[in-house]
């Protein structure tokens, strides 16, 4: 399954923010610059727990990569 994926800035342990609905990768195909809507974060970012080292961090948007990895929990 697509998932957006987060990297730890303390650990760089890559791990699954969301999902993506298999309907949004369909309707990236229809459009010519083949892109794929990512999540809605507050305008302060959103805070997460690094499942590795258990660092809480502050992301952005743009610090979301795509990954259709089975198994996006593995370090790439």
């Amino acid at each position: 399954m697509p998932r957006w994926m987060l990297s730890c800035p303390q650990c760089s342990h890559k791990f699954p923010h969301s999902e993506i609905d298999v309907q949004m990768i369909e309707k990236a195909f229809r459009d010519p610059f083949r892109v794929v809507p990512r999540p809605e974060f507050a305008p302060e970012g959103e805070r997460r727990i690094c499942p590795n080292c258990k660092t809480q961090s502050v992301f952005r948007p743009f610090e979301l990569f795509y990954s259709e990895d089975k198994d996006a929990t593995q370090d790439i």
